[in-house]
């Protein structure tokens, strides 16, 4: 084995030697960061502790990439300690099996020292009906701890083995992504090429949260192109052996073609070099990579995969309570060959998306498929088409009882060679005219409720993230621009009126002074002004009708009055001030002074809300995106869902609404979709 490929293997292995469960990733942290000082390569950690490196000179003609990897691994924490017995709940996708059998474990001491353990089954593993409840599980220790809890816990597997040309270790997924990722650094460390980020995150596996947060702060650029690599369980129609898999999706998200554009570029220059290098490509089913956190907040992603024997230490399936818990193992050519590629990655020029069928279609064929077909029905009279397809009962409705709705697939129509970009946010003037405040070169487009193009302004004006949109009652038009940490007030021709804040000087987010990201924006039936300081202020500022701040009031956090991530805003007909606050999955209400008065929970990542003639329309993000409806004291109308029943491959990427006077919804998408959904009332 030469050097080249000695040298990953050491980085891998050194990582093995260092496991981690979610929130404990100190170990393979240090590691990495000392592995990239030695390398020479620029680094650093935001505040969840999420590293990113740094390599290559912006263009601007060329869109940086980012190869992402997360520390992590799925294990125990010890919340309880009698003696020599202790109570610790699974985080991450454990085996079943490790919760109901004795399964030898470790527990790891701030020190670095271990503690030898076995699992036994707790009596709140299962609930009354044999399912399983808490994640619990009793741990007999070989002696007392001597640290207090919490405390993780890890199977006591192989760190590292090497056997012919299989790998073996406790936690390949994604200790292998980060190797990879390091050892192709290393390879193009003087290389000055474009720009790419080598980003290993944390609590992958207890949620994706390390890669969302990160994504939701926009850290990285939002033009670059990420590249999830990951072991990732063996699925039908792929193989081990065969080579790395580029990964066309995951369980929740089909990924961007764009973005695979690198990968396939790289490919092909590896193979141009006489190298062989069998690359498999696949939509990998069998799990959610951090690929979708950072599809959901508009990047382009695509994946490149190992191919994982025993994902997540179970020998059949983590659902399966009589497999075994065992060491995770991949090839050795798959590991190295997809070293080659990403150090491809890291070195080449990268050019746009190209693709051909075969040159261009001929004059034969085209003057062919320029004759008229003669569709004519049984009886010689040409077939009716809304006669046969518009019954009601061949229309796919979404909704229930009074809130039933159809899709108008053919809304809006657009000019052409114009598109949306992302369509991030809607709003619904007193005219019924609907204004899309979107990514692309024409950020404010205006429409009928009939799909007709009316006009657009703002082009050159906005940053690449326009967030969020409200209109006022005379007709003014609000814009929040999250990256140039402003809000704008428009006259309707787009004449511009007034801002608050500094453009491009957010205040910093321990200030709590405004902006730090804002996402959005409402007004009061008493005319102040409410804006929701969403990814980095974790704020909500009031500013009265002539724009002088009167209150601020939030914190980061889970408890009442405090947010993960405040996505929009609204104030209800009552004078309550909603917050969707996105990554705790709930709307909070409070009163004109910020006095919380009580939650809404019953939600999936809320994302906008839009209320009329009494009822709340609310977005819902993330995997399960869709649109519920709710009256105003918190009852449920009706909720359908883009990942199942009618709505399904509906919505996929769901990010604002409003609603018109005729009660029509329009749902705006981002990610790969890039579009606004028209459902129509019944």
């Amino acid at each position: 084995m030469n050097r080249d490929d000695q040298r990953p293997l050491e980085l891998l292995e050194g990582l093995g030697y260092l496991p981690a469960t979610p929130f404990y990733e100190d170990g393979p942290a240090r590691y990495i960061t000392a592995a990239l000082a030695g390398m020479g390569i620029a680094h650093n950690r935001d505040r969840y502790g999420n590293i990113v490196a740094a390599l290559g000179t912006p263009r601007l003609a060329m869109p940086p990439v980012a190869l992402v990897a997360h520390m992590d691994h799925p294990g125990f924490e010890i919340m309880e300690v009698d003696d020599t017995h202790a109570t610790a709940r699974a985080v991450g996708g454990v085996p079943i099996a490790s919760l109901v059998k004795s399964t030898p474990v470790i527990v790891l001491l701030p020190n670095g020292d271990k503690v030898c353990a076995t699992t036994k089954r707790h009596g709140s593993t299962l609930d009354s009906m044999g399912r399983m409840d808490e994640r619990l599980v009793t741990l007999a220790l070989d002696r007392e701890l001597p640290a207090a809890p919490p405390l993780p816990v890890v199977f006591d597997l192989p760190d590292f083995e090497l056997d012919g040309n299989i790998i073996r270790m406790r936690a390949l997924d994604d200790l292998a992504g980060c190797a990879a990722i390091l050892a192709a650094l290393e390879r193009a460390s003087k290389h000055d090429g474009p720009r790419i980020y080598g980003v290993f995150t944390r609590a992958e596996e207890g949620g994706l949260f390390g890669a969302r947060l990160l994504a939701g702060e926009g850290t990285l650029p939002s033009d670059t192109m990420v590249v999830s690599v990951e072991s990732s369980a063996v699925i039908p129609g792929v193989e081990q052996g065969k080579g790395p898999v580029i990964r066309t999706g995951d369980a929740a998200t089909t990924f961007n073609a764009d973005a695979e554009w690198v990968l396939s570029q790289a490919t092909r220059h590896v193979a141009g070099q006489q190298k062989d290098l069998p690359v498999q490509r696949q939509l990998m089913s069998g799990g959610i990579c951090e690929a979708s956190a950072f599809a959901d907040h508009g990047y382009r992603v695509t994946g490149l995969a190992f191919p994982l024997g025993n994902y997540h230490n179970a020998t059949t399936s983590i659902s399966d309570p009589e497999s075994r818990v065992a060491a995770e193992y991949i090839t050795l050519t798959d590991f190295l060959g997809g070293v080659d590629l990403l150090t491809q990655v890291v070195r080449g020029e990268r050019s746009d998306r190209s693709f051909s069928l075969g040159g261009a279609v001929s004059d034969d064929v085209r003057q062919r498929l320029a004759v008229p077909l003669h569709i004519d029905g049984p009886g010689g009279e040409p077939y009716n088409r809304q006669a046969k397809f518009g019954q009601e009962s061949d229309i796919t409705t979404f909704g229930s009882g009074d809130y039933r709705y159809e899709m108008v697939h053919s809304w809006p129509d657009m000019p052409r060679n114009w598109a949306f970009g992302m369509a991030s946010d809607a709003a619904v003037n007193s005219r019924d005219e609907i204004h899309v405040f979107s990514r692309g070169l024409h950020p404010l487009t205006i429409w009928t409720t009939d799909g007709a193009f009316l006009s657009s302004w703002g082009e050159g004006e906005f940053s690449a993230n326009p967030h969020g949109i409200y209109i006022a009652p005379n007709d003014n038009v609000w814009l929040v621009d999250r990256d140039y940490h402003i809000a704008t007030e428009h006259r309707p021709d787009g004449t511009l009126i007034r801002t608050l804040g500094n453009k491009l000087a957010p205040s910093p987010s321990y200030i709590g002074e405004p902006f730090n990201m804002p996402s959005g924006l409402a007004i009061a039936p008493t005319g102040d002004i409410f804006v929701s300081d969403g990814y980095g202020g974790h704020r909500v500022h009031k500013f009265n009708p002539n724009g002088e701040l009167v209150l601020s009031w939030g914190s980061q956090g889970i408890g009442p009055g405090e947010f993960a991530l405040l996505h929009n805003i609204w104030v209800d007909p009552r004078g309550r001030v909603l917050i969707c606050d996105r990554e705790n999955h709930r709307i909070q209400f409070f009163d004109g002074e910020g006095r919380f008065l009580e939650e809404w929970t019953d939600l999936e990542a809320p994302g906008d809300i839009w209320i009329r003639d009494g009822s709340v329309y609310v977005v819902e993000q993330g995997p399960n995106c869709g649109v519920s409806i709710w009256t105003l004291d918190g009852d449920l109308i009706t909720r359908w869902r883009g990942n199942s029943g009618s709505g399904k491959d509906e919505i996929t990427a769901a990010h604002g609404i409003c609603v018109d006077s005729q009660g029509n919804i329009y749902v705006t998408e981002i990610g790969d979709s890039q579009r606004v959904r028209k459902f129509q009332r019944l």
